[in-house]
C-alpha cells in the first residue's frame, strides 16, 4: 500500500554510515535506501533524492512533519504519485488553514494507534482531509 520514509533499526552501510529507508507501511519492507551523511541536516534532501533514484515519487508516499514543503511535494506531483504529509504547529498560516478545515469538513479517513511499552500508553491518532482548496496547497501541490 503506502510508502513510510523512517528509521529502521540502526544499522551502518559500508562506508559506516546511517541508510535513510524507504519503508512499507505494514512489513516494514525496505523499498529503497540511500545513506544519510548527517543526522536531520540532511533528511530533506536525502528523502528528494531517493524518492527520485527509487521511482517512489511516481507512488503514494507518506511523510512526516519535515517534509511538508514546496520542492518535495512538487516532485511528487509533478512524477504523478500522491502524498500524505504530516502537519504540525509549527507552520502558523498552514495550522490556520487545516483548522478552519478540520471545523467545516468531514475527514476522508482516520486512525488510531495504540501502543503499550517501555512502561507507557501511547495513543496516536489522526485524520486525514482534502486540503487541494488551501491557498497554501498551491504551494504544496
Amino acid at each position: 500500500m503506502g510508502k513510510l520514509f523512517g528509521e529502521l533499526p540502526v544499522a551502518k552501510t559500508s562506508k559506516g554510515k546511517e541508510p535513510w529507508n524507504a519503508v512499507t507501511h505494514k512489513s516494514k519492507t525496505i523499498l529503497a535506501q540511500s545513506p544519510l551523511p548527517s543526522r536531520k541536516a540532511a533528511e530533506v534532501t536525502q528523502t528528494q533524492i531517493l524518492l527520485r533514484h527509487s521511482g517512489l515519487e511516481k507512488t503514494k508516499v507518506t511523510l512526516d512533519a519535515l517534509h511538508p514543503l514546496p520542492r518535495t511535494t512538487e516532485q511528487i506531483h509533478q512524477a504523478g504519485g500522491s502524498y500524505i504529509i504530516q502537519a504540525k504547529g509549527n507552520q502558523s498560516i498552514l495550522q490556520r488553514q487545516l483548522q478552519q478545515v478540520r471545523a467545516t469538513h468531514q475527514p476522508l479517513d482516520s486512525y488510531k494507534q495504540i501502543d503499550k511499552g517501555h512502561g507507557r500508553l501511547e495513543v496516536r491518532q489522526g485524520r486525514c482531509f482534502d486540503v487541494r482548496e488551501l491557498e497554501y496547497a498551491s504551494t504544496l501541490v
